[in-house]
């Protein structure tokens, strides 16, 4: 079916000239509050900050968002998507150290992007506990998808005999560190502690014993 003919048969899904000004009316507030978050923080960012930065009236805000909070929690949730999104950004990579090297600096160049707002859910984290609990989901849900990928390479014979669930576990940590040293550290070298991170990593799981330098997947 083409579109105007499902446009005409369905009136009601074709968005109106409200609805389309009332979706530019939330991204412009969306993007005045990303940037409110990244100069001044969570503690320092007021509505009054984000409605002078989109340039609309104090009471547009609380027609899209019923606080401060609840417009930091949606960019702070893209942001932590984002990062577990960005390990299985690995081009055509076609090795395991490859796909290693490839998915972890995808993830520490968001990092390097995202800083002041990771730095700033951080702050709002020492003051509120559902903050506190995003980071603390991030964590787990990097260890469910560390373990995935490696109980998937582990079955298919890639890696050393080892216990899944543990080395994901440790993974998780040291891929977090890592991450929280490039938003920390905005000197950090970031393609030595990619090169690093995967040396340690590959090493101690994949090597093969007979002492090849990557497998191909």
């Amino acid at each position: 079916m083409g579109r105007d003919a499902q446009e005409a048969r369905d009136p009601a899904a074709v968005p109106t000239r409200r609805d389309r000004r009332r979706a530019r009316s939330r991204s412009a507030l969306l993007e005045a509050a990303r940037e409110s978050f990244r100069r001044r923080g969570f503690t320092g960012t007021t509505v009054s900050d984000i409605t002078e930065r989109a340039d609309v009236a104090h009471g547009t805000f609380y027609s899209y968002f019923p606080s401060k909070d609840e417009v930091f929690t949606e960019i702070v949730d893209a942001v932590l998507h984002d990062m577990l999104a960005s390990l299985h950004e690995v081009g055509g990579a076609a090795s395991i150290r490859q796909r290693l090297g490839a998915g972890l600096g995808s993830l520490l160049r968001l990092c390097e992007r995202e800083r002041e707002i990771i730095l700033a859910l951080h702050q709002a984290s020492q003051l509120r506990g559902e903050y506190r609990r995003k980071w603390d989901g991030f964590r787990e849900r990097l260890r469910q998808t560390v373990e995935q990928d490696l109980g998937w390479l582990h079955r298919n014979g890639s890696t050393r005999p080892i216990r899944v669930d543990l080395v994901a576990t440790v993974v998780a940590r040291m891929v977090e560190g890592v991450a929280l040293e490039v938003i920390t550290s905005p000197e950090t070298d970031v393609d030595a502690l990619v090169a690093t991170t995967v040396d340690l990593y590959y090493d101690a799981v994949f090597r093969p014993l007979t002492g090849e330098d990557d497998i191909a997947v």
